[in-house]
C-alpha cells in the first residue's frame, strides 16, 4: 500500500515565486516525498545489489536441494 502525501505551500504576501518554490522543495525534502518516489520507480540495481541477490538466491536453492 502506498502512502499518499499532499504537500501544499501557500504564497505569503509580497513573496517572490523563487522563495515560494524553495519553501515547497524544502517541505518535500522534509516529508521524503522525492526519496519515496525514487524508491518506488527505480528498477535499476547496482552491481553489488545484483550480486547480493544472486548469492541469496543460490543459498536458498542449496538449502532447498538439501532438504529433498
Amino acid at each position: 500500500m502506498r502512502l499518499i502525501i499532499n504537500a501544499e505551500v501557500r504564497a505569503k504576501p509580497e513573496e517572490s515565486q523563487e522563495k515560494l518554490l524553495k519553501r515547497f522543495v524544502k517541505k518535500c525534502k522534509k516529508l521524503d516525498v522525492i526519496r519515496d518516489y525514487l524508491d518506488h520507480t527505480s528498477f535499476a540495481q547496482t552491481k553489488s545489489q545484483k550480486r547480493r541477490e544472486k548469492v541469496r538466491k543460490n543459498r536458498y536453492l542449496r538449502k532447498f536441494e538439501k532438504s529433498i
